[in-house]
């Protein structure tokens, strides 16, 4: 199992099997390489490995943990359909009050977000629709509404004959 992770600081990684730590030993080999991918690698794996692995990456301001099932089939097992809508989904502790850089595990690389912000806050983006909505007409045009004639003082596009 491996994840992208990262954080300033460098964040702390600690691997679960159905909520009891999983530790460095014979079978179990846990990495944290470059400081951006953590790792659990099973050797030998059998079907008592089955089971709810779970993540959890810490550092001084926070911290995520993700879960997820892993099943373990004999040789020649049938396998079953994955179950639709059983994802897991990261859990998130709460932000502290100073905006600082969050560690963040994903299974695909994300840019993190810049921990340096503008002193002028710049406002969000306008989004306009590529094609505008009329809005529903009335039959009777209001009061306020001009009539499509151009004013007086414009001049027709054609010339005038002399």
């Amino acid at each position: 199992l491996t994840c992208t992770v990262w954080g300033d600081p460098s964040p702390e990684v600690t691997w679960f099997k159905n909520e009891q730590e999983v530790v460095s030993d014979d079978r179990y080999k846990i990495t944290f390489e470059g400081g951006k991918f953590a790792s659990l690698t099973i050797r030998s794996v059998y079907v008592e490995d089955s089971g709810k692995y779970s993540i959890n990456v810490r550092n001084k301001y926070g911290g995520e943990f993700v879960e997820i099932t892993v099943s373990v089939y004999k040789q020649g097992e049938d396998i079953p359909e994955p179950k639709l809508g059983q994802m897991a989904k990261p859990v998130v502790t709460p932000k502290p009050a100073t905006p600082a850089p969050q560690p963040a595990k994903t299974p695909t690389p994300q840019t993190p977000t810049p921990s340096v912000k503008s002193p002028t806050p710049t406002p969000p983006p306008s989004v306009k629709s590529p094609t505008p909505t009329p809005a529903p007409k009335s039959p009777t045009p209001p009061r306020s509404m001009r009539s499509p004639t151009p004013p007086r003082s414009m001049r027709s596009p054609t010339p005038t004959k002399k």
